[in-house]
C-alpha cells in the first residue's frame, strides 16, 4: 500500500508535505521594497467646512494630493489596479 510505504520513509513524507505547502513568494506584492507608503493629509482652515454629500466640490479637495499606485489583490495580486482610484485625506482639528 502507498500510505504504508510513505509512512515508512519520513524523508518522502517531508518532501510530499513541502510540495503541498504554498510558498511565500506567491504572495509578495510589487511596489516599494520597504513596503512603506506615505499619504499627506491636508488640514481644513478655520473658515472651511466639509459637507458630506458625496460631491467633492469644496476647495480643500483641490489642495489635497491624491494617493496613487494602488495594486490588485484579486484576481492578479500585485498588478496595477484596473480601475482608477484616488484617495485624498483632509482633516479638522477634531475630525478626519
Amino acid at each position: 500500500m502507498l500510505s504504508v510505504r510513505l509512512f515508512r520513509h519520513p524523508l518522502l513524507w517531508g518532501v510530499f508535505c513541502c510540495a503541498l505547502t504554498p510558498t511565500s513568494a506567491v504572495a509578495q506584492e510589487a511596489g516599494d521594497p520597504s513596503g512603506l507608503r506615505t499619504l499627506t493629509a491636508v488640514r481644513l482652515g478655520s473658515d472651511e467646512h466639509l459637507v458630506l454629500d458625496g460631491v467633492l466640490d469644496e476647495p480643500v479637495w483641490h489642495r489635497a494630493t491624491p494617493a496613487a499606485g494602488f495594486v490588485q489583490r484579486e484576481p492578479a495580486t500585485g498588478m496595477p489596479a484596473t480601475e482608477a482610484t484616488d484617495v485624498r485625506v483632509v482633516y479638522e482639528v477634531r475630525r478626519v
